[in-house]
């Protein structure tokens, strides 16, 4: 084996045939007592808002997928995949954010009014965007039930110009009513970042003559009223967005992949990957908010 020449005390070197050794002060010793479990939080990109023209509301954006904390140990010297989803543009799915085989789905679009052209109910995602206010159609979309990553969309009002929600990680969007479009669902907290912070909110949804639904915690966009377009959501939340009224969607807000490890393991980042890193608590915290590449520790 060759280890480096003039070494610190307690630097770390591997791995060499799945071994890491450290530097004692007076000889490379097996260093068996790292911990590579690696915590993750993985949120997919947030739907965007549905378009409500001619007197409509859009449906707010869907909250993309969430693996909120999961955990896997790393095999030193491996690569892991990751991806970090775009929101999805106005009346358009989110995309996909990936760690190694953890896949969190992108949020769902929000309804468009009939008059926009759109199908009316909200799209299916992580969480399901909020249908359009429409007299024909207007049911909220349903979440990936089967990944249980979020929440339904809630649904339009049949009879009036207020739209559904999009779903939320935590909570299901709520519909459009006599008085007010329907609010995005919260999304859900996370204590992976070295701050805990919430994620996944779903988008409010869009009204041209009543009030606008508000945003879910954790980055959805409030819904526009009585005339405008969508409202985007927040970057690297994976919130929905806000629906239009009267006018167009926005986009949804892009997703995020935050990974907390011991400061003992080193991190190497691919180039492909945007990524800042942090201490915390003899944790180093490292979140990528955009990209595709590779990450590998040691």
């Amino acid at each position: 084996m060759t280890f480096p020449a003039s070494p610190t005390v307690g630097q770390r070197h591997g791995p060499v045939d799945g071994r890491v050794y450290r530097w004692s002060g007076y000889a490379w010793e097996f260093d068996a007592g790292v911990d590579r479990t690696i915590r993750c939080l993985i949120v997919g990109g947030g739907g965007g808002s549905g378009a409500g023209v001619i007197n409509q509301g859009g449906g707010g954006g869907g909250a993309g997928g969430g693996v909120v904390d999961s955990q896997l140990v790393a095999a030193l010297g491996q690569s892991y995949t990751v991806t970090v989803g775009a929101g999805g543009s106005a009346s358009g799915r989110g995309s996909a954010s990936q760690f190694g085989t953890f896949v969190a789905v992108g949020g769902g679009q929000g309804g468009s009014s009939a008059s926009a052209g759109g199908p009316g109910a909200g799209g299916v995602g992580g969480s399901g965007g909020g249908g359009g206010s429409t007299s024909t159609a207007g049911a909220g979309g349903g979440a990936v039930i089967a990944l249980v990553q979020g929440n339904a969309g809630g649904a339009g009002n049949s009879s009036g110009s207020r739209a559904g929600g999009g779903g939320g990680a935590g909570v299901a969007g709520g519909a459009g009513d006599s008085s007010a479009a329907g609010s995005g669902g919260d999304g859900v907290e996370s204590t992976v970042p070295a701050v805990a912070a919430y994620y996944a909110g779903g988008g409010g949804g869009g009204s041209r003559t009543h009030s606008a639904g508000t945003g879910g915690q954790g980055g959805g966009a409030n819904g526009r009223a009585t005339s405008g377009t969508g409202i985007a959501a927040a970057a690297n939340t994976g919130g929905g967005a806000g629906g239009g009224a009267n006018s167009t969607g926005a986009a949804g807000g892009s997703g995020v992949v935050v990974l907390r490890f011991s400061a003992d393991l080193t991190i190497s980042v691919g180039a492909g990957l945007t990524s800042s890193s942090e201490s915390s608590g003899g944790y180093t915290v490292v979140t990528i908010t955009a990209g595709t590449g590779t990450v590998s520790w040691s």
